[in-house]
């Protein structure tokens, strides 16, 4: 769902941009120009941010500009190490951190995370874990545990967006 998602706001800036330049004087062959440029643009600049974030797998090409835009716009900050690691399982408290820079969630308290399991929360992510919360981005799983470590499901994603969807 996210790759289709990402997809269709992808196709949607495009479709902005050829209105934008449709009927301005550009020829066909103009803009097949420009795109070249750009694309080659975009693979240097790849390129150069692959070796800056030290890349830890090969991603597939259709995942390589949404993630250096997720990068770039510091939602995705990887790990210790200068590792953004792609491919790896993505925790609740992952999501929560990624959500709450995606939307520029004021950090919520993270001495007061109201989940069962508070403790078991990274410091690193309680704060977020909190603001996500208490927006109703994310609720608790049984017995009101938040469960930080484990992986999260595509459910959850789509429970998720849904969410964002709806949030005003």
């Amino acid at each position: 769902m996210q790759r289709s998602l990402l997809l269709w706001m992808s196709n949607k800036a495009e479709a902005k941009r050829r209105r934008a330049t449709k009927g301005e004087g550009h020829s066909r062959g103009t803009a097949v120009g420009e795109h070249r440029q750009a694309t080659a643009k975009k693979r240097r600049l790849w390129k150069t941010e692959e070796k800056k974030h030290r890349w830890a797998v090969t991603v597939g090409a259709w995942a390589h500009s949404p993630l250096l835009k997720t990068v770039e716009a510091g939602w995705l900050t990887g790990y210790p190490d200068g590792t953004v690691r792609p491919n790896a399982p993505l925790t609740r408290t992952m999501m929560a951190m990624i959500i709450a820079k995606a939307l520029e969630l004021q950090p919520g308290d993270a001495q007061q995370v109201s989940f069962a399991d508070a403790e078991d929360i990274p410091a690193w992510g309680k704060a977020a874990v909190e603001a996500a919360r208490s927006k109703g981005l994310i609720r608790g799983q049984a017995s009101n545990r938040f469960n930080p470590d484990a992986t999260t499901t595509r459910a959850e994603a789509a429970t998720l967006i849904l969410r964002l969807l709806e949030l005003e």
